[in-house]
C-alpha cells in the first residue's frame, strides 16, 4: 500500500483497499475519500480523469505525506487496519455514513465533517438516485454547488440515473447595494468594481445550474426540473446545503486576503473563501429529540423563513 501511495497509483490504491477489506464496494470507498462512485469506478478501470481531477483523487485516496493509522469495519464485522493509508478519509468525508456497508471506527454522535467541497459530491449523487430530488442552497456565489452538481446531472443526461422531479432553490446575497464583504483590503470599504466582479461570478454559477437543469426537462429526460434563484440583503458568513430534506451540510466562510484582477489592475481584497470551508454534515434520523434531527429541522425553518419573507427575485 505504501508503495502505491508513493507512486501515486490511484487504481492500485483502490484495488488494494478492495483486497484488504471484504465486501468493500466502490460507493464505500467514495464515501471515505469524498469521491463519487462513478469516479472510483473510472479510477479502478484505469480510465483517465484529466490532470486536475486525477490529482484531487490521488490526494483524497491518501497519496500525500502524514500517513496515519485507519481502522475500517465492514458489513460483516471484519476489521482491517493499515498505517500507510495517510489522509484517505481526509480528502472528503472524515466519518462515512453510519448506515453504509463500511464506516471508519468512531465514537459518540459528532456530526460528520467534509474537509473539502469534493466531499459533497457523493452525497448529492446519492440524492439523484431518488425519484424526487430537492436541494436548497444558501451561500455566497454557488460555485461549489455548481461543481458538485455537474457529475450527477451528467449521469441523468446519460440515462444512468432517472429522477422524476428535480427542484433546486438557490439563495444568494443581493449585491446591487454596498456590502461589508468583499471589500478592498487597503480601505476596507465597498468598491462597486469588486461587487460587480462578484455579481458576474455569482451569475455564472447560478445560471449555469439553472440552464443545465431546465434543459433536462426541455429534452424530456426529467418530467419536472426547475431551479429558483432569489437574493436577499445580507452577506452570508456561512453556507448551507439541504439535500432531500434529510441531510444538511453547514460550513463557515473564512475571510482571507485575495488578489483579483479588475480591468488591468491587480487589487487586494478581503474575500469570502468558500473553497476553504469545512462542511459539517447533519442527518435527520427520525428522532425529533436528537441533536442532528433538531439541527436539520431548524435549518430548514431558517431557510424557509428567509426565502418566504426576506428574499426577492434578482434584478435583470
Amino acid at each position: 500500500m505504501r508503495r502505491a501511495l508513493d507512486e501515486h497509483s490511484a487504481a492500485e490504491i483502490v484495488r488494494l483497499l478492495r483486497r484488504m477489506v471484504p465486501h468493500l464496494d466502490q460507493m464505500s470507498i467514495g464515501n471515505m475519500a469524498g469521491l463519487a462512485q462513478s469516479t472510483v469506478s473510472r479510477i479502478e478501470a484505469g480510465r483517465s480523469l484529466g490532470m486536475e481531477r486525477s490529482l484531487q483523487a490521488l490526494e483524497a485516496l491518501g497519496a500525500s505525506t502524514g500517513h496515519r493509522s485507519v481502522e475500517y469495519v465492514s458489513s460483516d464485522g471484519m476489521q482491517a487496519r493499515d498505517s500507510s493509508l495517510g489522509q484517505l478519509p481526509g480528502g472528503g468525508v472524515s466519518h462515512p455514513s453510519r448506515t453504509g456497508p463500511l464506516r471508519e471506527a468512531r465514537t459518540g454522535t459528532t456530526p460528520e465533517r467534509v474537509s473539502r467541497p469534493a466531499g459533497l459530491r457523493p452525497h448529492i449523487e446519492r440524492a439523484f438516485a431518488q425519484e424526487t430530488v430537492t436541494i436548497d442552497f444558501a451561500g455566497f456565489s454557488g460555485e461549489t454547488l455548481h461543481g458538485a452538481l455537474q457529475e450527477p446531472l451528467d449521469l441523468v443526461r446519460e440515462g444512468r440515473m432517472s429522477p422524476q422531479s428535480i427542484h433546486i432553490r438557490i439563495l444568494v446575497p443581493d449585491l446591487s447595494d454596498p456590502v461589508g464583504l468583499p471589500v478592498r483590503a487597503d480601505t476596507r470599504e465597498d468598491d462597486p468594481q469588486v461587487r460587480a466582479r462578484m455579481r458576474r461570478i455569482m451569475h455564472r454559477h447560478t445560471q449555469g445550474v439553472e440552464d443545465v437543469v431546465r434543459e433536462l426537462e426541455h429534452l424530456g429526460i426529467v418530467p419536472e426540473a426547475r431551479v429558483e434563484i432569489r437574493v436577499y440583503r445580507s452577506v452570508p458568513m456561512f453556507k448551507i446545503y439541504i439535500i432531500n430534506g434529510k441531510e444538511v451540510f453547514f460550513g463557515y466562510y473564512p475571510v482571507k486576503e485575495n488578489v483579483v484582477l479588475l480591468g488591468h489592475e491587480k487589487i487586494e481584497i478581503h474575500d469570502l473563501m468558500g473553497r476553504d470551508s469545512t462542511l459539517f454534515r447533519y442527518i435527520d434520523d427520525g428522532n425529533p429529540l436528537s441533536i442532528e434531527s433538531q439541527y436539520v429541522n431548524q435549518t430548514k425553518m431558517w431557510f424557509t423563513s428567509i426565502w418566504d419573507f426576506f428574499s426577492k427575485e434578482p434584478a435583470e
